[in-house]
Parts: structure tokens; C-alpha cells; sequence
């Protein structure tokens, strides 16, 4: 009997990554590494469970957040990644996810979306989303300065903004050297890819590969064990 494949409703690929969101290319890389069948649709926030992507379909269910998606297809398919991992290595998993979906996330979407020089690299990439959710054009502008301002009201809020470019530079730097230090090569863990390499894996991309320019970006790129395991992850999961 054939396997029904998961329907992963994402963004959009955007300047040769598979998702303009590191949660949308954690979550497909999960599928790719455990072997699941899936495929991809565009995802509108405005109609997903909590107003943000990814979101999953799988036969009769509805599953949003990546951690939760992730967490759903390691109990329910047939090869979950994390079956052989040890307490403390489970332990570290779930820190570095939390180093990097909650402290790292906030650099990058400063570096996006709060900085003038990463909006303008930003803004063409969102504006084609707007159009490919049937938003007409002359509306698309005024909804990208709402959506900014909106983002930049988060960053404020959860402090990330507050602080000093520089500073907020050598967080991330410390964090990306923290990343390199724990992982242990070829994958995280070693020979054998663990749900923690669609984390990693997504956010080491979303500075190496997307186009925003600056000391964050050149120091992952010049970190010896990051670039190593970025090119090796990359060259099994998303040749080109």
C-alpha cells in the first residue's frame, strides 16, 4: 500500500534557498532526511491554525508550528531520526533549537526586515508573495510598510531592537560560534542526520545563503566547521 505524502503548505523559494523561512526549510528537510513522501504548496498565514507557516497535512490532519510538525512525524512515520540519540544528546538538541529559533531568529529577522539595507533586499521578495496570495498591486506597498511596522513593534518588544547594531551583531556571532562548537560532523551527531539538523541545518542557511550582507553573514561563512557542515548538508538534501 502506498504511503499518502505529507502536504507541506510553505512560503516561497527565494534567492536559491527552498523558503524565504528557516521553519519552512526546517521542516522540509526533516521529510527529506527521514525519507517521508511529501509535497509543497503555497501557505497563506492569513488562513493557517496560528497565522504563521509552516503547516502541514497529513491524511486527516491539520498540523501547524514546525516544532510540533516535527515532533507529529517523528511519533507517527516509520523512521524517526531521534531514536538513537542518548538523554544528553536529546538535552543539547532541545538548547541549540532554543538558541536558534528563539535568539538567532530575532537577529535575522532585525537584519531583514528592521535594518534599511536588508528591507530593500527584502521588500521585491515580499511584495511577489503579496501577488502570489492575489493581493492586488497597488495594495502591496501599504501592506508591506503595515507588516514592517508590525514586525518592528515585535522586535522592540521582545528587546532584540533595543539594542545597538554592533551588539546585536556579536550576539549572533557568539551564538554561530556556539553552533560550530557543539556540532560534531559530518551531521550534528555524527554520522547519522537527528531532527536537530533541520534546525541547524535551516538557520546556518538563512545567513550563508540568503542575500543580506554585513559581519554575520561573513563570519559563518569564514567559521571552518559551520561552512563544512552547511556544504555537507546541503550537497545531500538540496543539490541543485
Amino acid at each position: 500500500m502506498s504511503v499518502q505524502p505529507v502536504v507541506l503548505q510553505k512560503y516561497v523559494p527565494a534567492w536559491g534557498l527552498p523558503d524565504i523561512s528557516p521553519f519552512c526549510v526546517k521542516v522540509e528537510l526533516y521529510c527529506k532526511m527521514a525519507d517521508i513522501p511529501y509535497r509543497t504548496t503555497l501557505g497563506d498565514p492569513r488562513k493557517a491554525p496560528k497565522g504563521k507557516m509552516p503547516v502541514i497535512v497529513d491524511g486527516g490532519r491539520t498540523i501547524p508550528d514546525s516544532s510540533a510538525i516535527v515532533e507529529h512525524l517523528e511519533a507517527t512515520r516509520g523512521r524517526p531520526l531521534d531514536r538513537d540519540l542518548t538523554p544528553r544528546q536529546i538535552a543539547t538538541a532541545t538548547a541549540v533549537r532554543s538558541m536558534l529559533e528563539e535568539h538567532l531568529y530575532f537577529i535575522g529577522l532585525y537584519l531583514r526586515w528592521h535594518q534599511d539595507s536588508g528591507w530593500r533586499v527584502y521588500l521585491p521578495t515580499f511584495l511577489d508573495l503579496f501577488g502570489q496570495f492575489g493581493i492586488p498591486r497597488p495594495m502591496r506597498p501599504l501592506l508591506a510598510f503595515r507588516a514592517r511596522r508590525s514586525v518592528k513593534q515585535a522586535l522592540h518588544g521582545q528587546g532584540t531592537s533595543r539594542h545597538q547594531l554592533e551588539e546585536i551583531e556579536a550576539t549572533g556571532k557568539r551564538i554561530l560560534d556556539a553552533l560550530g562548537e557543539l556540532c560534531e560532523g559530518p551531521f550534528f551527531f555524527g554520522e547519522r542526520p537527528s531532527s536537530v539538523d533541520a534546525t541547524a541545518f535551516a538557520f546556518v542557511q538563512s545567513i550563508v545563503g540568503a542575500p543580506f550582507e554585513g559581519p554575520l553573514k561573513e563570519h559563518a561563512r569564514k567559521h571552518p566547521k559551520l561552512r563544512a557542515y552547511y556544504e555537507h548538508v546541503r550537497s545531500l538534501y538540496f543539490k541543485d
